[in-house]
């Protein structure tokens, strides 16, 4: 499947509302964050290419997708980048990344966790809408006393941590 970023940013903004009008919404502690709210926190952690991106208790992807589109923001002509009246932007080609092992990269520095199966389908289905075409999600409750040191998210990215990537920031909702 092909999507254009401009076609992206409208199918996962349909996408996104759909979510938020389901019945089991906060069911099982389960809230969504107002995006303001997650553009205040992405915008101060920084996120960049290289940088691992991990959410434990990830939901629809709010964190994750924000994370990524703050990224491409950054790696877009500025001349491209067009913002509506409530701070959204769009126009993110990253056209200033031009190696397709850097694109690689970023797009295998996404990571989340959540408990509900139903939550990570659409996380799944969130993050290829928004383009990343192999979010790497898994099933796992890490508020769970199972979740223990030999099983916290720290040995879920062990192979990723040794690349000499660093966790700077856990951004969630718990």
């Amino acid at each position: 499947m092909n999507i254009t970023a401009q076609n992206r940013d409208t199918q996962g903004d349909i996408y996104e509302y759909l979510l938020s009008e389901l019945k089991t919404a906060g069911m099982n502690g389960q809230f969504r964050t107002p995006r303001h709210i997650i553009r205040m926190m992405v915008e101060l952690v920084d996120p960049d290419i290289g940088d691992m991106i991990c959410d434990p208790a990830c939901g629809t992807a709010g964190f994750l997708i924000n994370a990524y589109e703050y990224i491409i923001r950054k790696h877009t002509s500025p001349d491209m980048v067009k913002s509506d009246e409530e701070g959204q932007f769009y126009g993110l080609y990253g056209d200033k990344i031009t190696d397709k092992k850097v694109w690689g990269m970023l797009w295998s520095s996404f990571y989340g966790f959540d408990f509900d199966s139903t939550m990570v389908r659409i996380c799944l289905m969130n993050m290829v809408l928004h383009g990343i075409p192999t979010p790497n999600i898994t099933l796992t409750d890490t508020l769970s006393k199972k979740f223990t040191e030999r099983t916290n998210i720290l040995s879920c990215l062990r192979i990723r941590l040794s690349r000499e990537a660093s966790i700077r920031a856990i951004l969630t909702t718990i």
